[in-house]
């Protein structure tokens, strides 16, 4: 006969479930899943609580009192200081060409030298010539002194002269003419007798033409003026010259100068002793930095532009003439500005602000600007008192958000 379960039972049964299932509810904690659930929620917040107090690193420059140089640009090509055709003044054969191009020269160096044999042959005529005529020279001049005759003839021409040229020439040149009217005086008295006779003589003429054979004969070498490189080689060695050809060009190349056109509404802004930072194309991670050195008076009427030519050293002869070049040119300057570094702005809603570091964390701090140049911005004021000497976040702040802790780490 088949148990039947009674409807007591079932509510024992109900009763004593229930029971063992709230006991597991406060037993359960204790249990290696659930223990593990509970590390992991916990560890979840400890991680979160410890990502929010981790301070940020960041890069931080301070705002400061200073000068404001507002600069302009420019172009322009460079050229050196010191360069010159070299071109023989005498005719010859090439016999020495101890040059080469690009080669430096120092200030006197032999650069070239020509057959000479023709020079030395004229200067021993000229020579030669001139000793003739300083016998004859002699022989008059004695002569003269031995004949009374004509030395009466001298103070006789001296009285008559002298009322003749009492009165100047009438003349428009009066400096000229008082001149000219003194030497014919002298000449006709026997003041100048001398030099007459040497002129009739001839003495005259053939000292003249030594002086100018022995300059033809140091024409024979070309020895450098200064110091520089030798530039656009067209001669060699046994080749025959002739007068006024240029044969190569001598280049200084310390310093050189770039020759920059400036709008003529913007030249007025620019002095001379102003600094210019200068790059090339050729050396795009470079700057140089010179000085302006002159300001044309003159505005181009094509270009509308200005000459100014600044100056720059050049100790490795890395800037070679005729290379292209931008510069920033100083123009205006403002003094005690209150300043930030450009990069310390941000704009934020179409508002200007900076982060500022105080206690540790970054402060945002909406900024209004004024003047400002490629590095820094000018502070005209600010919602939170920025002052001279606090640190403005320069790097690092794109993210940041107000109050949020940061370290300052040093600038690489």
């Amino acid at each position: 006969m088949p148990h039947i379960i009674s409807t007591k039972q079932i509510i024992s049964f109900i009763v004593i479930a229930a029971f063992f299932f709230i006991l597991g509810l406060f037993i359960s904690p204790k249990l290696p899943f659930f223990s593990f659930q509970q590390q992991r929620i916990h560890s979840e917040k400890s991680d979160s609580i410890s990502v929010e107090q981790s301070p940020v690193p960041v890069e931080a420059e301070p705002a400061r009192m200073g000068t404001l140089v507002m600069r302009l640009s420019a172009m322009g090509l460079t050229r050196a200081v010191q360069e010159i055709s070299i071109m023989p003044k005498v005719s010859g054969q090439i016999v020495k060409l101890p040059i080469q191009e690009g080669q430096f020269v120092r200030r006197g160096t032999l650069l070239l030298k020509l057959d000479d044999r023709e020079y030395r042959l004229a200067l021993a005529e000229a020579k030669d010539n001139l000793l003739g005529a300083e016998v004859k020279y002699g022989i008059q001049i004695k002569e003269r002194k031995k004949d009374k005759s004509l030395q009466k003839e001298d103070r006789k021409l001296s009285h008559e002269e002298k009322d003749l040229f009492s009165e100047p020439f009438n003349s428009q040149n009066s400096l000229l003419s008082s001149k000219l009217t003194h030497d014919i005086a002298e000449i006709l008295s026997g003041k100048k007798q001398e030099e007459l006779i040497a002129q009739k003589t001839g003495l005259t003429a053939a000292a003249i033409a030594v002086q100018r054979a022995e300059l033809n004969l140091s024409y024979t070498e070309l020895r450098a003026p200064f110091s520089g490189y030798i530039a656009d080689l067209k001669i060699k060695q046994n080749q025959q010259i002739s007068v006024g050809r240029e044969v190569f060009h001598l280049v200084d190349l310390s310093p050189v100068e770039v020759e920059l056109q400036v709008l003529e509404s913007e030249v007025g802004l620019i002095k001379e002793g102003r600094k210019a930072a200068i790059t090339f194309p050729a050396y795009p991670d470079e700057v140089f930095h010179g000085k302006v050195t002159a300001i044309s008076p003159l505005v181009n009427p094509k270009t509308k532009t200005v000459k100014v030519i600044v100056r720059l050293p050049n100790r490795n002869k890395k800037i070679l003439p005729g290379m292209f070049a931008y510069a920033k040119v100083e123009g205006r300057i403002f003094k005690k500005r209150f300043l930030v570094p450009k990069e310390a702005l941000l704009i934020r809603d179409q508002r200007k602000l900076v982060f500022i570091v105080r206690n540790g964390r970054a402060k945002w701090c909406y900024v209004k600007t004024g003047l400002e140049n490629d590095k820094y911005v000018e502070i005209l004021s600010s919602a939170f008192g920025l002052k001279p000497g606090e640190l403005v976040i320069t790097k690092g702040q794109y993210t940041l958000v107000h109050d949020q802790r940061v370290v300052v780490r040093k600038k690489r």
